[in-house]
């Protein structure tokens, strides 16, 4: 995600349509969404931490916690997960 413009890259087996679809479910049920704009301060502040949050995952089709890291890089900060065992 570049700090500069906000736009994220990614990788990953679902449409648009599914993760806003799924994005929506988890704000309706109450499981929370992944929250951007605290990673980016984060990165800004500390230039590197971690999130745990829950969300789809794609390969089960089933809410589960995951566990994301990510470290600023000059104006882009680089993020990866896992789904963490339930």
């Amino acid at each position: 995600m570049s700090l500069r413009t906000g736009r994220t890259a990614r990788a990953r087996a679902a449409t648009d349509a599914e993760v806003e679809a799924e994005l929506q479910r988890l704000v309706a049920l109450g499981a929370g969404t992944p929250d951007v704009a605290e990673r980016l301060e984060i990165a800004r502040a500390k230039g590197r931490g971690q999130q745990e949050f829950a969300f789809l995952n794609p390969m089960t089709k089933q809410i589960e916690p995951k566990l994301m890291f990510f470290e600023r890089m000059d104006d882009i900060v680089v993020a990866c997960g896992s789904y963490k065992p339930v």
